[in-house]
């Protein structure tokens, strides 16, 4: 038996089982081919995933057809007001049938004692085909419907936006085995393996480069539209598109456990599209269903049928419903194409009412690496040649002082020295012989352990650099103090820039630090950035205390941090921000996600939220301003059905085209960039 017979759109769950059951018992046939066990569950398993229709493609289908029918129908009601009433008879059959899913919901709701907006649709529909407005109602019909088609369209071009990126990544890949290169499946590569990439081709793993040299179009992961250039050393994302080069790449993540993978996986989790804005609009809205009805009915008698169904078809619930999802949808899209990940609406309004902004220091506002800042000499001695020196002893270290002294040697091009014998005490220092000489590097404590002498003016300096919460190491030869190595964690390149940019933005006016790094560089670091105060050696526990103390005195805080032990803090913020990179504990728990590993898309994200904001309530007042305007026509200006539905559908096309504005002048910047280039080009 064939599965191709078994699969089939719409298969339910108990079809799928029997299937699986069957790939269970024994080999079972995929296109012609008898399968074992093993490959016959991982061939039925990649069918079961694509077995049943995805939900937006049924729903875009129900959709198609239902347009199709009411604009068919519609147009013969429109034709037979016109020649002969035959057609229009014809076409109620129709009508009512499309009707059908509202009369059930409608009664539903009748049964359980509520009234709601497919009430008000059913009593149209009685009310126009009792009353001969056949064709108005037709026209309601079919401009729902394809407003319900617009609405599904925007849902799922910006969920492919977002997760078009995904479809990007290379099921195979070139590694490099013995010396030579074999393609295998991305999913079969492990941390370690090596993977060569060229031009035109994507990167299909996470990874550094170890030789060669690429330039890269990172756009579907990050947002930056800036091409890359990578060389060994420089670490490349899955998805990213090669476009000049060839390099060799060791795999740090494959498959699942990519970056893109996680955007993946977090953007599954995004479950709330309905902001706090449309929930208070969409309970006004229901609130105002009865009173409709109560109204209709009360005109019915005095003015008319026509007058009481201009009122019914001039309640906007159903048209809040589909604007204010679009325009959600559209400033999410907008998000992604500036690098930032939001897990559902409600954020967006609360980005607008924050205050307080919390940062976490190590790995958010300093990078998790140290730069000498400075080199103190003590005697007789050239800085160049104590860096050398340092750079020696610590040529086979790995931990970040290590790291900063190379760095530094390397800057300024300096020749290192040949050493041998070094012996190493963790967390304290390290000593080596030369030819010169034993040299000793490393803190106060290991100095003192060593007995070696240390001049008053060194121990003032590291007292003063201590109280300025500075790092440093000492440098001795043969017992005696030569020089002090100044070190201070790097500040994070962009993090001057956005501390301004978002020191502009009117609502906030407090930035933190909250770290669990000690008081004096905490501090040190606080004022170098010109915040407004920070909170020093915290435990994971005491930060989410901070917090909710925060919370309690009516702030509303915005919380920003990559590590684990960031995670509870961010549970008690109102908003909370990871980077890309961080701990996958703060990329889950986070409800935004910097996608470019930096902070300069945080005040963008404030921007978008307050434009947001503003367009959201733009979109309802032209929703609520045609729907007043009708009732208010139907009781003192004799409007009929005809006025109600061409001021209400009017309203909603207002409403829609002001939702898809983000969308319609990204996609103009866009053009006038493309056509900036294309004139430019030689």
């Amino acid at each position: 038996m064939q599965l191709s017979t078994l699969i089939v759109p719409g298969a339910n769950a108990g079809l799928l089982h029997q299937v699986w059951g069957r790939a269970r018992k024994g080999g079972i046939r995929v296109a012609g081919h008898a399968l074992s066990k093993p490959a016959a569950r991982l061939k039925t398993a990649a069918r079961l995933k694509t077995a049943a229709l995805p939900e937006h493609a049924v729903q875009v289908r129900e959709a198609n057809r239902n347009l199709a029918a009411s604009a068919g129908l519609t147009a013969a009601a429109g034709i037979g007001s016109l020649t002969t009433p035959l057609l229009t008879l014809a076409a109620i059959p129709g009508f009512v049938y499309l009707s059908l899913p509202v009369f059930w919901r409608a009664l539903l709701l009748l049964r359980r004692g509520k009234v709601g907006i497919e009430t008000i649709l059913f009593l149209s529909c009685i009310t126009a085909f009792g009353a001969g407005y056949v064709f108005v109602m037709g026209l309601t019909y079919v401009l729902y419907y394809l407003a319900e088609k617009l609405a599904l369209e925007v849902q799922n071009n910006t969920a492919q936006g977002y997760l078009g990126i995904r479809a990007e990544q290379q099921r195979h890949a070139w590694c490099e085995r013995d010396g030579v290169d074999l393609k295998v499946e991305v999913d079969a590569l492990l941390p370690g393996d090596r993977v060569r990439v060229r031009a035109g081709e994507g990167v299909p793993v996470d990874g550094r480069l170890v030789e060669g040299g690429i330039t890269v179009d990172q756009r579907l992961l990050t947002g930056e539209s800036q091409l890359a250039e990578k060389g060994p050393g420089d670490y490349v994302y899955a998805s990213t598109q090669v476009l000049t080069g060839e390099a060799l790449v060791r795999v740090d993540k494959a498959g699942a456990a990519t970056a893109v993978a996680n955007v993946e996986r977090i953007l599954n989790q995004t479950k709330e599209l309905k902001s706090g804005i449309q929930v208070r609009a969409e309970a006004l809205a229901e609130k105002t269903v009865l009173p409709t009805i109560a109204l209709g009915f009360l005109v019915w008698p005095v003015l008319g049928p026509a007058s009481a169904l201009c009122i019914l078809q001039s309640h906007f619930t159903y048209r809040i419903r589909l604007v204010a999802p679009v325009s959600a949808l559209s400033y999410f899209k907008r998000m992604s194409e500036h690098g930032i990940l939001i897990k559902d609406a409600r954020t967006l309004d609360l980005l607008q009412q924050v205050d307080t902004i919390v940062f976490d220091k190590t790995g958010t506002l300093t990078e998790d690496v140290m730069d000498v800042t400075r080199i103190h000499v003590h005697g007789d001695w050239l800085e160049d040649e104590l860096l050398a020196w340092a750079a020696s002893a610590e040529r086979h270290q790995q931990h970040p002082v290590a790291r900063a002294i190379l760095a530094a040697a390397e800057a300024r091009g300096l020749t290192l020295y040949d050493t041998d014998r070094a012996q190493c005490r963790i967390g304290f220092g390290l000593t080596v012989d030369s030819r010169d000489g034993q040299w000793q590097i490393g803190s106060e404590r290991f100095m003192r352990s060593l007995d070696v002498r240390l001049p008053q003016p060194a121990l003032a300096l590291w007292q003063r650099l201590r109280d300025d919460g500075r790092s440093w190491v000492g440098i001795a030869r043969d017992g005696r103090l030569a020089g002090t190595i100044e070190l201070q964690p790097r500040i994070r390149p962009e993090v001057v820039e956005t501390l301004r940019r978002l020191r502009a933005i009117k609502c906030i006016d407090r930035l933190v630090i909250l770290s669990g790094d000690q008081k004096a560089p905490t501090r040190h670091l606080a004022r170098e950035l010109g915040l407004d105060g920070y909170v020093a050696e915290t435990l994971p526990e005491q930060k989410a205390d901070v917090i909710a103390d925060l919370v309690a005195r009516g702030r509303k805080v915005c919380f920003v941090g990559d590590g684990i032990n960031d995670a509870i803090a961010m549970k008690k913020a109102h908003v909370s921000v990871s980077l890309e990179g961080g701990s996958d504990i703060a990329t889950d728990t986070a409800q935004i996600l910097l996608m470019d590993g930096h902070l300069d898309a945080l005040p963008e994200a404030f921007r978008i939220a307050r434009d947001f904001h503003r367009n959201i309530n733009t979109g309802f007042g032209l929703l609520l301003a045609p729907s007043v305007v009708g009732m208010a026509g139907a009781v003192l200006l004799n409007f009929g059905p005809e006025q109600a539905v061409l001021l209400t559908q009017t309203g909603l096309g207002a409403g829609l085209l002001n939702s898809l504005a983000p969308r319609l002048r990204a996609s103009r910047r866009q053009r006038q960039i493309n056509s900036a280039k294309t004139d430019t080009s030689p």
